[in-house]
């Protein structure tokens, strides 16, 4: 595969549509409109499980490459030295937010995911990510300037 970076995702949806490219990794909420018109069609994704909103669509990782998972995700971030006892407050009003059923159904419907958490639990998780795309970089010998 050749790669062909874009500058966001609108353009590559576009020349995906009109066939300029056979094939793009993309963000599920923003492709997900033009996969249920059946305009592009889905052929993996790229979490450890299938989504909810495309349960006939394998993983990656189904499809032959154990282990391969990379996903976009959106975290809430404040200013370091904010107030311990702000940051639970807030952090238990967007927990209680994600954990609406309502909330949970739109969110699917559009590929992504509702999953609440702590501060560490996010800490824990970004320093992983940060180890497992260092290795991924090193071992490609991917040049970042």
């Amino acid at each position: 595969m050749l790669n062909i970076p874009y500058k966001g995702t609108p353009g590559a949806l576009q020349d995906i549509v009109s066939g300029q490219v056979d094939l793009g990794f993309l963000d599920l909420t923003a492709a997900m409109p033009l996969i249920s018109s059946g305009r592009i069609v889905a052929v993996a994704t790229t979490g450890a499980t299938r989504p909810a909103a495309l349960p006939n669509v394998p993983t990656i990782a189904e499809s032959g490459y154990p282990n391969y998972e990379a996903m976009t995700w959106i975290s809430l971030m404040a200013p370091k030295g904010m107030d311990p006892q702000n940051v639970e407050k807030i952090n238990k009003a967007v927990n209680s937010i994600l954990a609406e059923e309502n909330f949970r159904k739109s969110v699917a419907a559009k590929g992504m995911e509702a999953a609440g958490s702590t501060p560490g639990a996010l800490q824990s998780f970004i320093k992983e990510e940060l180890v497992k795309w260092k290795s991924v970089i090193e071992q490609a010998n991917i040049s970042i300037n």
